[in-house]
């Protein structure tokens, strides 16, 4: 598989940063705007989850353009929250946080992240050291390297497709 096309990695997204730990065909898709998840009951789901959690909290705060946060607090530092339904895939959310940081930090901006795991009722305090820098430079170097692919990478086995809004396009 060669690369076709150019992409930077300041057009990273959060949304691309959790897709590459769940599924890379699922983020080469996205990233060509192949966005299914608007028909997926999970994702709506998800949105009511989001809705109801934290009702006093600024909702959905964009950064840069390509940073869409959960929500914000503040205290001696900026807090970084990122909701999810369930801890399904939570190395995904993690990075995916840690990213949200790290773009964060590039701007001077010094926070810690929170990951809220609804379903379970718990929480996850998240900070961004020198590993987790590294960390999100390779990710981002990764995402990058799928979605210039001139192909879509492969259906994995054994991914939890039954659920993906993208599952038509894997199962042709």
């Amino acid at each position: 598989m060669g690369t076709h096309l150019s992409f930077s990695p300041t057009r990273v997204t959060g949304t691309m940063v959790n897709y590459y730990f769940v599924c890379k065909r699922k983020l080469w898709l996205f990233s060509r705007g192949l966005s299914r998840e608007r028909d997926s009951q999970l994702v709506a789901l998800g949105q009511l989850l989001h809705e109801a959690s934290f009702t006093r909290e600024r909702k959905e705060v964009f950064i840069l353009g390509h940073i869409k946060v959960d929500h914000t607090t503040t205290g001696e530092k900026v807090i970084i929250h990122e909701v999810k339904r369930s801890k399904s895939y939570s190395n995904a959310a993690r990075a995916q946080l840690l990213f949200y940081l790290s773009e964060l930090e590039r701007l001077g901006i010094e926070c810690k992240g929170e990951l809220h795991f609804r379903s379970e009722k718990r929480r996850e305090e998240v900070t961004l050291d020198s590993d987790g820098r590294c960390s999100v430079q390779q990710i981002v170097r990764e995402v990058c390297r799928v979605v210039t692919e001139s192909q879509s990478p492969e259906p994995q086995k054994g991914v939890p497709c039954r659920r993906c809004s993208y599952r038509d396009y894997c199962m042709v």
